[in-house]
């Protein structure tokens, strides 16, 4: 078996893969944001699954 790794755990490792990654972001002023969609595999669904994440991060200095 591999070393788990960034964000993975021995369960993770052992019950889920990563299928497909896409990331985009922008970028601009005193601002970026990102959004991002992982395709995932897991042990316990039948078929693979879209997990997503998005975030705008401020500068406030």
């Amino acid at each position: 078996m591999p070393a788990a790794g960034i964000g993975e755990n021995l369960y993770l490792a052992e019950n889920a893969s990563t299928l497909s990654y896409t990331v985009d972001l922008t970028i601009g002023g005193d601002s970026w944001s990102y959004a991002e969609t992982t395709m995932l595999r897991m042990r316990e669904f039948d078929e693979p699954f879209p997990h997503t994440d998005h975030n705008t991060l401020h500068r406030v200095a």
